[in-house]
Order: structure tokens, then sequence, then C-alpha cells
């Protein structure tokens, strides 16, 4: 059983920490795609900064696309770091986690 489990205070304060720094991240990302680089760079900047500041000029585009067009490049990114969270060790007796 991961440990927890076995404290929901250490449960409830990483699901704050998860909250609050997955806030931060996608507002800095945000913030990123709002301030650098040019919608003219190859991969990134048709598929996520052009987005980005699209709906700074008009607020409403997002609600002319469909769920995977609006999500789609979001979920690409974050790809491997749910892989990587995917592949750590789980704590549980027989995995390769030293306690």
């Amino acid at each position: 059983m991961p440990r927890s489990g076995t404290n929901p205070f250490l449960a409830l304060s990483a699901l704050m920490l998860g909250f609050v720094a997955a806030d931060f991240l996608s507002g800095f990302i945000h913030w990123l795609a709002d301030t650098w680089g040019t919608p003219e760079w190859p991969i990134i900047g048709r598929a996520l900064i052009r987005p980005f500041r699209e709906h700074h000029v008009d607020q409403k585009e997002i609600t002319r696309h469909d769920f995977v067009e609006t999500n789609g490049n979001n979920c690409f990114i974050s790809l491997p770091v749910a892989i990587g969270a995917a592949l750590l060790p789980d704590g549980t007796p027989g995995s390769s986690w030293k306690r």
C-alpha cells in the first residue's frame, strides 16, 4: 500500500500541493506562450503559440472548435510528464523503490 494511504494528512497535502503546482505551471506556460516566441516558429509556433494568442484577439474563438482540437496540443505537451510519472516505482513490495 502506498504510504499516503496510512496518513490522510499526507494524502491531502499531496493533493493540494499538486493542485497548486499544476495551476502555477499552466499559468507559467500560458504566460510563456503569450509573451515569448512567434507563431511562425516551426511546430511550437503553429501548435502552441498561435492558439494561445488567438484567444486574446477573439475570446470566443475557443468555443468554435471541438474537444480534440482545443485540447489535443496540451495533451501531447503533458505526455512526457505523464509517462515519467507512470514509470516511477510506487513503493509497494517488489517495486524498485527504496525507503
